[in-house]
């Protein structure tokens, strides 16, 4: 009877881990292209894409902003300016898990940051 307890804790134990994984593991992908780009006078990063569609900060070239610090943002900010020069596709992870999807995240300074920002070929 003791080890039918233990075994139907465990499997009780895994069953919360794994649903509570499932509630935190809501990464966004976001992909396309970025049609605009600018700075604002504070170092802001912000883009217009085309699954947005609407102005999104990213990060800030000045200070750390939500956690992305001011020597990564200079590397996105180089990645945005070759897409919105070449048109080439751009990829954005987003891993807080607070939108369901690309179209409702959120905008302009009030975003999330990306965890990372990926140049597609």
């Amino acid at each position: 009877m003791m080890r039918r307890t233990f075994i139907s804790s465990a499997v009780a134990a895994l069953s919360c881990v794994a649903l509570s994984a499932e509630a935190h593991a809501a990464a966004v992908d976001c992909a396309g292209t970025i049609s605009g780009a600018y700075t604002t006078k504070a170092g802001g990063v912000v883009v217009l894409s085309s699954w947005r569609g609407a102005w999104t900060q990213i990060c800030n070239l000045n200070n750390e902003w939500k956690g992305v610090p001011a020597q990564t943002c200079w590397g996105w900010f180089a990645q945005v300016n070759t897409a919105v020069a070449q048109s080439k596709p751009m990829r954005f992870h987003f891993a807080d898990g607070t939108s369901a999807a690309c179209t409702q995240l959120l905008t302009f300074h009030n975003a999330n940051p990306p965890e990372y920002v990926l140049l597609a070929e």
